[in-house]
């Protein structure tokens, strides 16, 4: 595309540069003089205490006297949102009203301006319903994850009510066709009559936009369990290929900076929770694992973003099968780094359980796509023979041809010889050590496990087995210890929400304690702050506040304990009390455990020898029992259910339920 210089100097004319500029900075009261478009600010594209960047508005450029950094409307747009030259002047020319001679351009634009009008349309009807009164189920569900007006506000989240019509009559209102509304992706036609019905009905709505933040499709949260998907996305259209975008690209492009990171996430929730502590440039993609159009996007932001990965089997699963996707496309300025968070965790989870600072920590200690590699062709193997060292050899040979950037190819093969040489020095003891060192970073954080390869066969006994029979599966076992989970955790909320006086060792236990339930966590955290507040102003916490917390676990309760109130919960002796919390707190810790190892094992279990399952589960479930044995279980109603559910589990790997007869 071929731009006149008489176009590019009508842009800059229309453009305001301080306007322009004054999303990033903020400017400097003494320094600037808004009458003569004389502007200063702190440095954009540097860290810097003082006001030594420049903007001539009369004149339409700017200069930083730190950085030397310096141009016009067009080349600010650029470097501060990492737009190439043609996308710029697009975007400026459009905000100017300044035509571009591409009649192509112009053509398909007009093809395309009904779906971009009909889903914005979609997009702001969507926003005024979330305050509506039948969208009181979408507001406690972003009230439980702890997403406030803010952040409503700027991800503009909304409602899409219950009703088969709802928004087309809206559309057809507005003029538009029913082809149209089909196309745009807003609704579908019924399979039995011609009527067209909302594609969109009692889910959270989150906007797509593009790389100009230009909404173009939707993403749909089910708000009942019973709603056939829990995610629904737009369909591909003329404006939207999921495989092409990301959610928050344009955001997280406008917020960017060369000393920051780019952080792709997994879901909608992990990058608005991110956003809200501080991490604005985060992306996910629209619910498939990231293509190689969406890495060319991360490029364009950054040369270097970070790739967070759930610290579980599936995580490391997908970060493998990316590493096979990133390295013909890998370049020296073009590259990814991974970082896994712990085990259990999601990024969402993770930053509102433990702040900012600790994801920071996490993220630098992301580690590198060679070092990820590596991990993945040894972790877990043993090489105690030529023929399996030969095998490590022909893989990392096999890898590195697939990097097609000569120079980089000869860099990943010196780092893999010089690694091998380490990781196989007959110095084991030293040279092993200062390998460990090396490598404990990723180790720490990534919690791939990998096991012998032995073969088990099942035995006659396995395959005839009463629960085999049942079609039993072990996603049973996650779902009753997911049970025992939410028991446990309903009960110790429970107690020191009825006993004020806990001591601060016990209370602090407490806090370390992973709750993996959302409304439970809220409780959790209202408990905390409550608490805290106490403690710290040495006053008794406000009534009305405890009673808040009592109705809120106690419509949990119901569903385990007949008992909901103080005659249960509520103990005149300050050490019984603690000592039922403490046993209870043992016993969350290592039925959470078992409840990863079994969650874990439905990751793995197409892939991991049976008889490692089978030693890992049983161990597990072994310290599960004794806790259960020792412990008195009065304060759980004497629940058979929960002993039920421990001996079934016992069962299930005695039997190795995932043998198929």
């Amino acid at each position: 595309m071929i731009i006149s210089q008489e176009i590019l100097d009508d842009i800059r004319e229309k453009t305001s540069i301080s306007n322009l500029i004054s999303k990033k900075v903020t400017w400097d009261k003494k320094k600037t003089n808004h009458s003569k478009g004389d502007f200063w600010a702190s440095c954009p594209f540097h860290s810097e205490k003082t006001a030594s960047f420049h903007v001539d508005d009369v004149k339409g450029y700017y200069y930083c006297f730190g950085c030397h950094k310096k141009g016009d409307a067009i080349t600010f747009k650029m470097e501060a949102e990492n737009f190439s030259f043609i996308e710029a002047v697009k975007i400026l020319a459009d905000e100017a009203g300044v035509n571009l001679p591409d009649r192509h351009i112009t053509k398909v634009a007009d093809k395309n301006k009904p779906l971009r009008e009909i889903v914005n349309l979609a997009k702001n009807f969507f926003k005024a319903q979330l305050g509506s009164s039948s969208a009181m189920r979408a507001r406690t569900y972003l009230s439980s994850r702890n997403i406030e007006d803010s952040e409503i506000t700027d991800f503009e989240l909304g409602f899409a009510p219950q009703g088969p019509e709802t928004l087309v009559k809206i559309l057809r209102e507005k003029g538009y066709q029913d082809s149209e509304i089909i196309e745009s992706g807003m609704a579908l036609k019924s399979d039995n009559s011609s009527k067209l019905y909302d594609r969109f009905q009692n889910r959270l709505i989150f906007p797509i936009n593009d790389f100009r933040g230009r909404s173009i499709a939707f993403g749909g949260r089910a708000l009942k369990s019973e709603q056939n998907a829990k995610y629904l996305n737009s369909p591909e259209t003329a404006i939207f290929n999921k495989g092409s975008n990301l959610y928050n690209f344009a955001n997280a492009r406008a917020n960017y900076r060369k000393e920051s990171c780019l952080i792709v996430v997994e879901g909608y929730m992990d990058v608005i929770s991110l956003n809200k502590f501080g991490f604005k440039s985060c992306v996910a993609p629209l619910g498939t694992a990231i293509t190689s159009r969406q890495l060319e996007l991360l490029w364009k932001i950054s040369p270097e973003p970070i790739i967070m990965m759930d610290g579980d089997v599936a995580g490391v699963r997908a970060a493998n099968k990316l590493i096979d996707i990133l390295l013909p496309l890998i370049q020296f300025d073009k590259t990814v780094r991974f970082c896994f968070l712990p085990q259990g965790n999601d990024p969402d989870d993770f930053v509102n359980e433990r702040g900012s600072a600790p994801l920071t920590e996490l993220l630098t200690q992301s580690i590198s796509l060679s070092e990820c590699i590596w991990k993945r062709e040894t972790d877990g193997l043993i090489f105690d023979s030529p023929e399996r060292i030969s095998t490590l050899n022909n893989r990392l040979k096999i890898l590195t041809a697939k990097i097609l950037d000569q120079n980089l190819r000869r860099e990943y093969f010196n780092y893999f010889q010089k690694i091998k040489k380490t990781f196989f020095s007959k110095n084991s003891g030293e040279n092993r050590q200062d390998f460990d060192k090396a490598t404990i970073r990723s180790s720490k954080f990534m919690a791939s496990k990998r096991y012998s390869l032995t073969l088990y066969q099942p035995t006659e006994k396995t395959k005839n087995s009463a629960v085999a029979k049942k079609n039993l599966t072990i996603k049973d076992g996650v779902e009753l210890l997911a049970q025992n989970l939410i028991q446990l955790e309903c009960f110790l909320l429970a107690f020191l929400i009825y006993n004020e006086s806990v001591g601060i060792e016990i209370f602090e236990k407490f806090i370390s304690a992973k709750y993996n339930t959302k409304s439970l966590l809220k409780i959790k955290r209202d408990l905390i702050n409550l608490n805290v507040e106490a403690r710290s102003n040495s006053k008794i916490p406000a009534t009305y506040k405890v009673e808040e917390l009592k109705n809120e676990i106690g419509k949990i309760l119901q569903e385990f304990s007949a008992q909901t109130s103080k005659e249960k919960f509520q103990l005149e002796d300050k050490k019984e009390v603690e000592s039922i919390i403490g046993r209870l707190l043992e016993k969350q810790e290592i039925n959470k455990l078992l409840f990863d190892e079994f969650n874990e094992a439905t990751e793995e279990i197409n892939g991991v020898p049976d008889e490692s399952l089978t030693v890992r589960l049983k161990e597990a479930h072994e310290t599960f029992q004794k806790f259960s044995e020792a412990l008195n279980d009065k304060e759980l109603d004497s629940d058979e259910g929960f002993i039920k559910n421990s001996e079934l589990l016992k069962k299930f790997i005695d039997d190795k339920i995932w043998k198929k007869p």
